[in-house]
């Protein structure tokens, strides 16, 4: 879908762009919108991917506005935190488990900045036991919920809701607390309460109009638990029991942050570069890809200043220096191949000229957002340490017999063993994470722009990778066409109920005129008794 955005707004590279024009406290402010899509490594650094259109609105699965969402909007004027979300399934090994442990873990800088477990069960029978599964979604409708249950309507096992137990159960709080990962619709009372009653139109509009009171916290679509201070870029990553093909994934980040460049600024008293704070990471495991969302902007004089910019978006690696165009090039749209698995495109050099060192480090982040918002390299308070993982490929402790990319054991049923990423002396995976994220943008290894390679090294895929993105594809399709029968299903339902509403309120009018009529043929019948009586007297 082809998007008007009220500031005109090219992609330099690989990734998708957008702005959104909003007005708060009497002020109106810009902002620029990059997306970013990277193919997941086992045990090496995610590569980048060809871009995705940026989400204007909530995706629901298949389409459907009453089903938890795909993915939340990614065009927020700012969020005050970082979120971070995964959609997709808990895979048990083969063969099937009747319970099992998945795990979301990040790590940077050899400190744990997020770990959250949920405990997954099969479908409980009346006695209470799980039945076997080897695939369960992870979605609202199997976690703790029902209708009145403010933080999950389309869940299960609340009062008033299905009796059937909750197939998604947290850790540490089963009864109270909703197990996802995946993002809280904008629907959810949960959300729609921090409006008090201002119409979502009005807030979620590429030109928005935002009270001075707006609670901008209604922004944030990840769970409380998944909202991070500071989200670098350059993280590990570990799923365990979340990727369809790899138990346990262990993937890096590939250490890249947006940028713009404003191009007629000096008209309207805006910078010409504007650094870009990355404040979303959406993971999708059966697609074998990520998304991340960088944002960042700064005020206008008024809404006619919009017409007289134009912005470049890009991303580039941490601390490197990039270029841009002498003259940029007429606007084009970008054709955007429908949703697949992830395939990284070929790297190439993007048209430079002039080149800016930009630094990594700015105070001026996050210029137009009315809260304070943490620097890319902001305070670590409350990190954990964590010690090397045995075995992983990056740990000192890794056998030879271990290539990198391959998963380590885990068991399966009941809670997962501990999982922890050694990352205090990866140092050559930091050199290769940004030697790869620069090759793939166009830049050389010192930040100079990289001589155009017919055949970048790393883009073929192995046949063994080729056959698991198959298998993935083959996945998906048949999901999908689960999905469209469990439609179908559900719109016969439907249709059933409402001709048995129907057939119900024609009976009932029915009886209702049947009893009126008995009722008139009562009033009639003393009517005459009455009339006869008083010709008697």
């Amino acid at each position: 879908m082809d998007v008007e955005w009220p500031v005109e707004i090219e992609p330099l590279g690989p990734v998708a762009v957008g702005t959104v024009l909003w007005r708060w406290a009497g002020q109106v402010n810009v902002t620029i919108v990059v997306k970013a899509c990277f193919a997941l490594e086992p045990g090496g650094v995610m590569r980048v991917c060809a871009p995705e259109p940026l989400r204007v609105a909530d995706e629901h699965f298949g389409g459907q506005p009453t089903r938890s969402i795909c993915g939340a909007r990614e065009i927020a004027p700012q969020l005050a935190a970082c979120d971070v979300t995964l959609v997709g399934h808990a895979y048990a090994p083969q063969g099937g488990a009747t319970r099992m442990a998945v795990r979301l873990a990040m790590n940077r800088d050899g400190h744990t900045v997020l770990d959250k477990t949920l405990h997954v069960y099969g479908d409980r029978g009346p006695d209470g036991e799980p039945a076997r599964f080897e695939v369960m979604p992870l979605e609202h409708e199997r976690a703790l919920g029902g209708i009145g249950f403010a933080d999950n309507p389309l869940g299960v096992g609340a009062p008033g809701s299905p009796e059937r137990k909750p197939n998604l159960v947290a850790v540490d709080a089963p009864g109270t607390r909703v197990a996802v990962l995946a993002p809280i619709p904008a629907m959810f009372p949960a959300r729609r309460k921090l409006l008090r009653g201002l119409p979502r139109r009005k807030v979620e509009s590429l030109l928005a109009e935002l009270p001075d009171d707006f609670d901008w916290s209604y922004f944030q679509a990840a769970p409380e638990d998944q909202r991070l201070q500071v989200l670098r870029g350059d993280e590990w990553l570990g799923l365990d029991g979340l990727h369809p093909t790899v138990p346990r994934l262990q993937t890096r980040l590939p250490g890249l942050r947006g940028w713009a460049r404003v191009l007629g600024h000096e008209r309207v008293g805006a910078p010409d570069t504007v650094p870009l704070r990355a404040d979303m990471l959406h993971i999708e495991p059966d697609r074998n890809c990520c998304t991340l969302v960088c944002r960042g902007g700064f005020p206008l004089v008024d809404e006619a200043g919009a017409r007289r910019i134009r912005v470049l978006g890009t991303l580039a690696p941490l601390g490197a220096a990039i270029t841009w165009p002498a003259e940029p090039a007429a606007p084009a749209r970008v054709a955007v191949a429908p949703r697949r698995a992830a395939v990284p495109v070929p790297a190439g050099p993007v048209g430079m000229a002039t080149v800016a060192t930009l630094p990594d480090r700015g105070e001026h982040l996050g210029t137009v957002a009315p809260f304070k918002l943490a620097p890319a390299d902001g305070p670590r308070q409350g990190y954990r340490p964590v010690e090397p993982l045995p075995g992983a490929p990056w740990s000192a402790a890794a056998p030879a017999s271990c290539p990198g990319g391959r998963a380590v054991p885990r068991p399966v049923e009941g809670e997962s063993e501990t999982m922890q990423l050694d990352l205090g002396t990866a140092n050559d995976a930091v050199r290769d994470a940004t030697r790869l994220a620069a090759e793939a943008l166009g830049f050389g290894a010192d930040g100079a722009p990289a001589r155009s390679s017919p055949e970048p090294p790393g883009v073929a895929p192995p046949a063994a990778r080729a056959a698991e993105l198959e298998a993935v594809a083959e996945a998906d399709a048949a999901r999908r066409r689960t999905a469209e029968l469990e439609a179908a299903a559900a719109e016969r339902a439907a249709a059933e109920a409402e001709a048995r509403r129907v057939a119900e309120a024609e009976r009932f009018q029915t009886e209702q005129e049947a009893a009126r009529q008995v009722q008139l043929s009562r009033a009639e019948e003393e009517r005459r008794h009455k009339r006869d009586a008083a010709q008697a007297l």
